[in-house]
């Protein structure tokens, strides 16, 4: 009879690791109301620390920032448990999942949680990958909004770099021009454009760097912007022999107008006719 209490014991009592297994159950409902049917590189895992929000008192309602907050500090507490640490622990010293529960002692459920925060993390958590989608959304609204049905000679991407600030759509625009820059600066860009001039695949990029499919994603997304918006302040104009003649986008516009002018003065010669 000791025996058998002995064994339901072992198989059922997991003191609090069913309010773990609650919460994380939680986040991953959380993470799926927020972010399903959306680019994986505006994912991320709940905050724990909102500026200005506390958690909710007992018998208060909860707002939808409380709650994330909740999650977040739940989710940070289960990474500094006994059974996370031991778990990454044993797997950077390459133990199998069976020796990783004899070497610590860990049973099936306890297991079991930790491989399904793994993959919560794992699909969820892009780190600020999310604000760098964000930028990307806004980079994109900016240019649209300055040359939508404007000839493409005259696009531009937003300046990283304005001399006298005088005007807030200027700061608007340098803030949007750093936050490019930044980007093309970060690790992901470099790396993917490396593998790019290497001849590798899109499939390759991610293997050989490690890339996740979100930051290839929002990669692309920014190479789109760039390619569409990023046109030279120059115009080159056809080659005569050795030589090139580069028109600036003002000279252009200049000879448009004048074109046009021939053609308004042949028309009304050709009326009189």
């Amino acid at each position: 009879l000791v025996e058998r209490y002995e064994s339901a014991i072992e198989e059922y009592d997991y003191g609090n690791l069913n309010i773990q297994a609650y919460n994380i159950i939680e986040i991953e409902k959380w993470c799926k109301e927020q972010f399903e049917g959306k680019p994986e590189y505006s994912r991320r895992t709940p905050r724990s620390g909102i500026k200005g929000i506390i958690a909710a008192k007992e018998g208060e309602e909860e707002t939808e920032e409380q709650r994330e907050l909740g999650l977040g500090k739940a989710l940070d507490t289960f990474k500094r448990s006994t059974i996370w640490q031991n778990y990454q622990e044993g797997k950077e010293k390459g133990l199998s999942r069976e020796e990783i529960k004899q070497e610590y002692g860990m049973r099936e459920g306890e297991i079991a949680l930790v491989e399904r925060c793994e993959r919560i993390i794992e699909e969820y958590a892009y780190g600020n990958l999310n604000i760098q989608g964000d930028n990307i959304i806004k980079i994109e609204e900016w240019c649209k909004e300055q040359f939508e049905g404007k000839p493409e000679y005259s696009r531009r991407i937003p300046r990283s770099n304005i001399k006298g600030i005088k005007t807030a759509k200027e700061e608007r625009e340098l803030g949007l021009g750093k936050a490019l820059s930044n980007f093309k600066q970060s690790t992901i860009w470099k790396n993917y454009q490396e593998g790019k001039e290497k001849g590798l695949s899109r499939e390759e990029i991610k293997q050989e760097y490690g890339m996740r499919e979100g930051e290839i994603a929002l990669v692309e997304r920014y190479e789109r912007i760039i390619e569409e918006y990023d046109v030279k302040k120059k115009i080159t104009g056809q080659s005569i022999g050795q030589v090139s003649y580069t028109a600036t986008v003002q000279e252009c516009d200049e000879a448009q107008t004048d074109l046009n002018k021939l053609i308004h003065e042949q028309q009304e010669i050709t009326q009189k006719d």
